[in-house]
């Protein structure tokens, strides 16, 4: 089993539920900005949705201690860049919500073109994506340890 003594740390615990809370808050918020025909909120929702899942995924494999059957050095690499074209999306969509929404003196509200409730699905995916780009390196630098140490013990 490759988990470390800290494998459920109270951090870990506290970032597993909020993004347990944010990937169904995520998803309902898809629906409701639909059904309101607010377009602007349904590709946030969506990229928070899945950068929800994504981090949810790499860490319930480093508890079960299945990161390195499931995740190669590479996919984890991968999943970085990924995260970190994620997150620059949602810094860039963040930052136009924020902008449009102060020039015209909206309130908030999630219809029809709602800035400031586009707003917050954007922000949370830009945390998760900080957070799956750290947990990915953390994690690429465990698979080379873990690598390392394969072939140590294999010579």
């Amino acid at each position: 089993m490759e988990t470390t003594p800290n494998a459920k740390s109270p951090a870990l615990i506290i970032k597993v539920l909020l993004a347990t809370i944010c990937m169904f808050a995520g998803f309902a918020g898809f629906f409701l900005s639909i059904w309101k025909k607010n377009y602007y909120a349904a590709p946030a929702c969506l990229i928070l949705e899945l950068v929800c899942v994504a981090l949810l995924q790499l860490n319930s494999k480093y508890v079960k201690g299945q990161l390195f059957q499931k995740f190669s050095h590479n996919k984890l690499t991968i999943c970085m860049f990924i995260a970190a074209f994620l997150w620059a999306v949602t810094l860039a969509g963040s930052i136009y919500f924020l902008v449009s929404a102060v020039k015209l003196e909206q309130e908030f509200y999630p219809i029809k073109d709602g800035f400031y409730f586009a707003l917050i699905p954007c922000v949370l995916a830009n945390v998760f994506s900080i957070c799956l780009i750290y947990d990915s390196r953390k994690f690429m630098k465990m698979s080379a340890q873990h690598h390392a140490n394969t072939m140590h013990n294999l010579s």
